[in-house]
C-alpha cells in the first residue's frame, strides 16, 4: 500500500469533460504502449514497461462528476 500511495502522490489528475476521458499523468515520459486491465481502462507504459499513466474512459460511468471534481481540486 506504501508504494501505490507514493506513485499516487507524485500524479497528476486531467479530466477531459468533452470526451468524458479521467488521465492520472504517474510519471511524464513517452508512452511505448498500453493495456487494457478492464473494459475502458487503460494504462500506459513506458519502454521499460514501468506505469507512467492511467486512462479512463466513459469515466462518469465510474465515478460522478462531483466525485472527479473533488479529485481534481485536491490533487
Amino acid at each position: 500500500m506504501k508504494k501505490i500511495n507514493e506513485i499516487l502522490n507524485k500524479g497528476q489528475l486531467k479530466y477531459f469533460p468533452e470526451s468524458d476521458v479521467l488521465y492520472f499523468v504517474i510519471e511524464k515520459d513517452k508512452e511505448d504502449k498500453s493495456i487494457e486491465i478492464v473494459p475502458d481502462v487503460t494504462v500506459e507504459l513506458n519502454s521499460q514497461n514501468k506505469i507512467i499513466g492511467l486512462e479512463i474512459l466513459s469515466a462518469s460511468k465510474f465515478l460522478s462528476f462531483r466525485r472527479i471534481l473533488s479529485l481534481i481540486l485536491s490533487n
